[in-house]
């Protein structure tokens, strides 16, 4: 996809926030142009919508992963 100038965006899910992290520190080594954080679908029977729809711990997700990589996030 590079050649041929298409950004390349990963969705990145989870069941924890140490799975993020982890996710988004493999991805940071690659050539992806952006990182989109899926906290909730399709995440819901392990507790992903958990992330989604409480504000602090949506916070506590992207503030995680943002320390741990520096891709752009979405």
């Amino acid at each position: 996809m590079k050649k041929y100038g298409v950004p390349i965006i990963a969705n990145l899910g989870g069941s924890t926030i140490d799975e993020y992290i982890k996710g988004a520190q493999k991805l940071d080594k690659t050539d992806v142009d952006m990182i989109e954080l899926n906290i909730s679908c399709p995440n819901v029977k392990e507790g992903g919508m958990n992330f989604g729809i409480k504000s602090s711990v949506a916070k506590e997700v992207v503030e995680s992963v943002r320390w741990a990589c520096k891709s752009l996030l979405w």
